[in-house]
């Protein structure tokens, strides 16, 4: 039979599907990404909603780049919803920053570069 031809392609969609054997419980190794959103409205109670959101974006797009440190410019151009708010001014990204950095969210180096704060290896156990 010749292949792309009516018959051919009849044949193909009439034949029976393909049965798949289970192989056992599958374990998938997934990375859980969550937001630091409910632990920034904890930290910050008094903010307003959007406040709590564009830190939130911050944090979390931060943590997503764990190796990697942004000046408040890098960080402002970074984020969509940064970038395209002409009332988040790069002073007021910087302030947000350093409030996150304040509240140990994030972590500040002494050329200003702002990264995710890691965890502390002082552990008890």
């Amino acid at each position: 039979m010749i292949p792309g031809t009516p018959e051919h392609l009849e044949r193909l969609f009439n034949q029976p599907a393909a049965q798949h054997e289970s192989m056992g419980e599958v374990e998938e190794d997934a990375i859980e990404t969550v937001s630091s959103l409910a632990s920034i409205e904890s930290t910050f109670p008094n903010w307003k909603p959007k406040s709590h959101g564009v830190a939130a974006k911050i944090v979390d797009f931060l943590a997503a780049k764990p190796d990697k440190t942004y000046s408040p410019s890098e960080v402002k151009k970074s984020i969509w919803q940064l970038k395209n708010d002409a009332t988040l001014t790069s002073d007021r990204v910087k302030t947000l920053l350093d409030l996150l950095a304040e509240k140990q969210f994030l972590s500040v180096d002494e050329s200003g570069r702002y990264g995710i704060s890691q965890p502390s290896d002082d552990y008890d156990f």
